[in-house]
Order: C-alpha cells, then structure tokens, then sequence
C-alpha cells in the first residue's frame, strides 16, 4: 500500500517533530511533562509548595466566556481528597493542576516555558496547558529541563560544540549566550520537587542509584 510504502522510506525525527513528518500537522503533546512549567510559575507568584487544593479524580472547572473544563486524572480512579501541590506534582494530579493552572494563568505559564526554551507556538494559551496538550518537541523539552538543573540559567542546545583541523588548531567553537531566565532558589526547589517524583512518585521506574530529577508524561494511551 502507499501507506506502507511512505513507511519504508520515511521516518520522523522525534526529537525534533515539529510537524510529525507531515506538512501543517501539530508537534506532540509532551502530557504531565510540562508540568514543572506551571509549578515553577506558582513559585514564582509566591504559591508555596504546602498550599493546598481539591484532588477529585475528575473536576469541572468553569472558565470565562466558553464552555466548562472537564479533567481528570490519569490513575484508575484516584481521588486525591485534599492535597497541597508539592504531592499533587508528586502523583501528577491533573485536576490540581487545572486550578493551579488556572491561579496563575495560561499566558504566564506559556511565557516561562518559552523563556526557558520551548520554541513551538503556545499563544494562545489554552487552560490545558497544565497537563501538556499545548506542542512542544522532545529536543526543546530537554532543553528547558537543563535550566532547572543549570540553577535557572538557559544554556541554548547546540550539535557542534568545537571544530579542530588535523594539527588540533580550534577553526571554530560554539559560545551560546547563557541567559539567567528563572529565579535560582525556583530552579533548585522544582528540582527538588522532581527528585521526589523518582523517589516515591509516578517516575520510580526511574531510578538508577545515583540523584535523579525527572516528571512522567503520558498522551494518548501511552503512545507519546
């Protein structure tokens, strides 16, 4: 068939799919990773890690001007009771996170997430960018990973760092410009967030004997 014969020849760069190999189409939802985003804009407006919300295994959030937000959580029926949102990141409640994403607002959560590094489209910026459902790509995800390991600051990604001739005379070497573009006590109390999704939450599976900070994401019934 064409289908399969488009399969042979073709493959999509899932690091960087910014149309998924077809031209117009979307970049794939990173899900729960993009989470980190929205808590980090809660620190920065001063929501603390203890505050407390409603954790129901669905929610219906109404919304200004158009038709009520029905989410859920991606556990099989968890209800969460009250939780405060240092555990609501640690279990990865997506109905917490549609009222904090709503507290702090769309838009800002877009701006940082482009500040750090995420370079697809987010405006307008929808409610449901707190769970993920607005694109990003793999490369540009990572990337902004790095500034909450770097202490806030944005190191662009580059492919080649440094040319050498055969004599070992540098002829050219990449400087990108650092930029300072999160807060270093917000950068460092979010990766402690994270190692404890490893430690205890959603991202156990990902322990590998030595400190690791990371979020789980999953879009589409595991299939990003």
């Amino acid at each position: 068939t064409p289908a399969a014969r488009y399969a042979q020849s073709h493959k999509v760069d899932l690091a960087d799919a910014r149309t998924n190999g077809l031209e117009g189409a979307p970049t794939r939802q990173p899900g729960s990773t993009f989470k980190p985003f929205v808590l980090a804009t809660a620190l920065a407006k001063g929501i603390p890690l203890t505050k407390t919300y409603n954790g129901p295994h669905q929610i219906t959030l109404p919304l200004p001007g158009q038709a009520p937000w029905k989410l859920e959580n991606f556990d099989d029926g968890n209800n969460y009771g009250r939780i405060n949102l240092l555990e609501a990141t640690v279990h990865s409640v997506n109905t917490v996170y549609g009222q904090v994403g709503l507290e702090v607002g769309p838009a800002n959560v877009a701006l940082l997430a482009e500040a750090m590094g995420i370079r697809s489209p987010l405006v307008p910026a929808y409610p449901t960018i707190a769970i993920g459902q607005q694109p990003a790509t793999v490369e540009d995800m990572a990337a902004a990973y790095g500034v909450f390991a770097a202490d806030g600051v944005r190191h662009p990604q580059v492919f080649v760092t440094r040319v050498t001739d055969r004599t070992g005379r540098v002829i050219y070497s990449a400087h990108p410009p650092a930029k300072q573009v999160l807060d270093p006590e917000i950068a460092r109390t979010v990766t402690g967030v994270l190692q404890q999704v490893v430690q205890r939450g959603t991202g156990t599976g990902a322990r590998i004997g030595r400190p690791v900070a990371g979020k789980t994401g999953t879009v589409d019934n595991n299939t990003d």
